[in-house]
C-alpha cells in the first residue's frame, strides 16, 4: 500500500482508479517475470552444478568407492542381491549429487533476491518525495 502511494502522489483524483488499476497489473506482470526468471536460474544453475560435481564423483575416486561399498553393504543386510543393491547404491548416489546440486541452485537464486531487494533499497533514497501538504490517493 505504501508503494502504491506513492504511485499515485500527485494525481489527480479522477485519475488514481486507472493508475492504481496500471500499478497493480504491472506489478503482477513484474511478478510473474521475475518467478519464470528465478525459476528458469535455479534449473540452469541445479544443471551446472550437477555436471560440476558429476565431473569429481567417479568411480576412481577413493571415497566414491567407500560410499558405494557402505550402500551397497546396508542394501545386502536389508535382502536385496549384490546386483540389485550395486545399482540401488549408485541411484542413492546420484540422488544424493542432484540434491546437493538443488542446494546449491536455490542459494544462488536466495543471492539473487537479496541483492535484488538491496538494490531497491537502496533505489527508495532516490524516489521523490510528495510536497508538504500533499496528499497521497489510494485508488478506488
Amino acid at each position: 500500500m505504501p508503494l502504491l502511494s506513492v504511485a499515485t502522489a500527485g494525481l489527480p483524483k479522477n485519475e488514481t482508479g486507472s493508475a492504481s488499476a496500471i500499478f497493480n497489473m504491472m506489478r503482477n506482470m513484474g511478478g510473474s517475470v521475475g518467478i519464470a526468471t528465478l525459476s528458469t536460474l535455479v534449473t540452469r544453475r541445479e544443471q551446472f552444478h550437477s555436471v560440476r560435481i558429476g565431473e569429481t564423483v567417479t568411480l576412481l575416486t577413493p571415497q566414491v568407492l567407500a560410499r558405494i561399498s557402505s550402500l551397497k553393504s546396508m542394501l545386502m543386510g536389508k535382502g536385496l542381491d549384490p546386483m540389485t543393491a550395486h545399482s540401488t547404491a549408485l541411484t542413492i548416489l546420484n540422488g544424493e549429487v542432484q540434491t546437493q546440486s538443488f542446494i546449491m541452485a536455490y542459494s544462488e537464486s536466495f543471492l539473487v533476491v537479496g541483492l535484488s531487494l538491496f538494490a531497491s533499497c537502496f533505489a527508495l533514497i532516490f524516489l521523490p518525495k510528495p510536497a508538504k501538504g500533499q496528499k497521497a490517493h489510494s485508488g478506488g
